[in-house]
């Protein structure tokens, strides 16, 4: 539990620390950037053996290309969404969790779980709206959708056990394919021009790398050792946090059927916790 709840506020100042970046750099840029900090890091921790051991394990490429994927997706959705926005959108994360956790665990789809679920989708729906600026686009909502359900079947494949490596393993070849994923759509021209605010943006890049990269340590951690379910239901908790630090620096821009949605997350969240809580007594 206390792994999942420090990976929540480690990830809340990355997103934050991505969104400013993200004025200074590219995002192609930002994502190598990202890409470099994430290897460097992991060698650090990690033998380069055990990412080559964990690549070739059950389960290990699949791992990879679902977190890769997941990760382009998530920060090409950040590019054009306020940090706050993009968070609650991205909780559709627990809708994919939840439907995988149903479909592939086995885990059984009460009716109570059924309306909570329909009320977190209508949440994420009003929350895709256009805000009180219009600044909601359909490809960035897509995106970050993509990224929620490419995450959702990463922890079910770790779930599933691939080797046993040290966390920051995965984490040092997602990096890898990452490196190569940016340099495929990186321009040739205006990527790297120095100056006082590109050197500002690389720090910040860097920053929010190291963030992300503990948070997912940390999150990786505990995928083996807590419920499929209360697990997503804990990382659903993220938006609050990241909308509360975001504020100073992008205010709110949400309109009332933007409030209403992001609402619907939080009490679908709160109510998902309850059942498993209940559930957990019962048996």
């Amino acid at each position: 539990m206390y792994y999942q709840l420090l990976s929540i506020f480690l990830n809340a100042l990355s997103v934050l620390l991505a969104k400013v970046s993200f004025s200074r750099v590219s995002e192609n840029a930002f994502l190598i950037i990202y890409s470099l900090t994430f290897i460097t890091l992991a060698l650090m921790h990690a033998r380069l053996s055990e990412m080559v051991r964990y690549l070739c394990s059950r389960n290990g490429m699949a791992s990879v290309i679902f977190n890769t994927l997941g990760t382009w997706c998530f920060y090409k959705g950040l590019e054009q969404l306020t940090p706050g926005t993009h968070s609650f959108i991205a909780r559709s994360y627990i809708i994919f969790g939840t439907l995988i956790s149903v479909l592939w665990f086995h885990e059984k789809l009460t009716m109570t779980r059924f309306f909570v679920l329909l009320a977190c989708i209508s949440g994420v729906v009003l929350s895709s709206l256009p805000d009180a600026t219009g600044n909601v686009a359909f490809k960035s909502v897509m995106f970050t959708l993509f990224s929620s359900l490419f995450f959702a079947l990463n922890y079910a494949v770790l779930k599933k056990k691939t080797a046993d490596v040290h966390p920051c393993a995965p984490l040092g070849i997602n990096g890898f394919f990452l490196l190569i994923l940016a340099s495929c759509f990186a321009g040739h021209q205006g990527e790297w021009v120095f100056s006082e605010t590109a050197a500002q943006g690389v720090v910040y890049s860097v920053l929010s790398a190291a963030f992300i990269f503990y948070s997912m340590f940390a999150y990786i951690k505990s995928a083996g050792s807590i419920d499929f379910h209360v697990a997503t239901v804990l990382r659903a908790l993220s938006p609050v946090v990241v909308t509360l630090i975001s504020l100073p620096f992008f205010g709110y821009a949400g309109g009332q059927l933007q409030i209403a949605g992001e609402m619907l997350v939080i009490i679908s969240i709160i109510a998902m916790g309850m059942t498993q809580t209940m559930n957990r007594r019962v048996s």
